[in-house]
Formats: structure tokens, C-alpha cells, sequence
């Protein structure tokens, strides 16, 4: 993820960049929309796109690279979108905790 935010590899200080991170301050329709997909398809593999997908909550199944790009883009444009997808996924865990709970003291 880092690579795909800052444009190079990074150094033991990547979690420290990484959470003073406020999000791309362009729009997507801008020019270094255009350029940050451009350097993300020809930088990262599939493997990264899909790691990076998994922290950050977007779904990447039936999903060719440019699409994966760009809905990690827009994730990282709005972290609000970000937040609510994190929340969303906690939620369907606790929920699920919730149900396989029931279930063992059915059995039990």
C-alpha cells in the first residue's frame, strides 16, 4: 500500500506515513488521478492490488486490475468511504460471531 500512496518502497517509517495519511487530495477526474492508476497498473502485480484490497475492506472478486485500481483509488480519495467500509466488515464479523455463538450453546 505503500508504494501505491507514496510512489516508492518505503523504509522502517512506512506505519508512520501510512497513519498520518489523510487520503489523495485530488479528484478523480484530475490529471493525477489519471497518472496515480497509470503508475499503480504498470507498478504493482495483481497479488499487491488484491493485498491492498483486503486492508482495506474492497471487494475484488470478478474484478479486472484497472477496475481494482480504480476502486482502491476512490477509497483512498474518500476515507469516509473507507471508514464505513471498515465498520461494515466489523459488523458481518460480530454478527457471524454472534450466530456461530448461538449455535454452540444449541448444542451444548
Amino acid at each position: 500500500m505503500h508504494k501505491l500512496i507514496f510512489a516508492y518502497e518505503g523504509d522502517r517509517s512506512n506505519r508512520k506515513r501510512l497513519g498520518a495519511f489523510e487520503g489523495f487530495k485530488f479528484a478523480i477526474d484530475s490529471g493525477e488521478y489519471t497518472e496515480k492508476t497509470k503508475y499503480a497498473k504498470h507498478s504493482l502485480s495483481e497479488r499487491d492490488l488484491i493485498s491492498i484490497a483486503n486492508i482495506l475492506c474492497v471487494d475484488y472478486n470478478q474484478t479486472n486490475k484497472d477496475t481494482l485500481i480504480a476502486k482502491i483509488c476512490s477509497v483512498l480519495i474518500n476515507l469516509v468511504q473507507l471508514e464505513n467500509s471498515i465498520k461494515n466488515s466489523e459488523d458481518v464479523e460480530t454478527e457471524d460471531d454472534d450466530v456461530v455463538e448461538e449455535q454452540m450453546n444449541q448444542n451444548v
